[in-house]
């Protein structure tokens, strides 16, 4: 008798096909994980810049004597002013102005502050020293 040839099938092992798509499935999802942080960070920095520009140009108003109109504030920022009065020397008076601005981040609220001094404006009312 003659000795028959077992016949060789072509293709994958189930075992070879499982071990695949766990691969692809980690590789995925990795890659998946990257992007969402990279899109929170995105947002942050966005938001971040968002503030800087509010800040600055509140600041910038408040040096000048402008009220800063809140209308043009997105929704989720905040923007806050405080004017204190401070004596330099004997007699000169300055105020320090300082602006907080919050917005949304990554672990809930973050906020953003920008202060500078400047001389009384003309008719000021500088009251006690005290700020406000």
């Amino acid at each position: 008798m003659a000795a028959t040839r077992p016949i060789r099938q072509a293709g994958f092992t189930l075992m070879e096909v499982m071990a695949t798509l766990v691969i692809v499935s980690v590789v995925l999802l990795s890659i998946l994980a990257i992007r969402s942080r990279n899109l929170h960070d995105a947002n942050r920095a966005r938001n971040t810049r968002r503030a800087e520009i509010i800040a600055q140009r509140a600041l910038e108003e408040a040096l000048l004597g402008f009220e800063s109109s809140e209308e043009d504030i997105p929704a989720g920022f905040g923007l806050g002013i405080q004017n204190n009065v401070e004596t330099v020397g004997e007699e000169m008076q300055v105020v320090q102005v300082t602006v907080i601005v919050t917005f949304p981040g990554r672990d809930g609220v973050e906020s953003l502050s920008l202060s500078s001094y400047r001389l009384p404006l003309e008719g000021e009312d500088l009251g006690d020293g005290g700020g406000g």
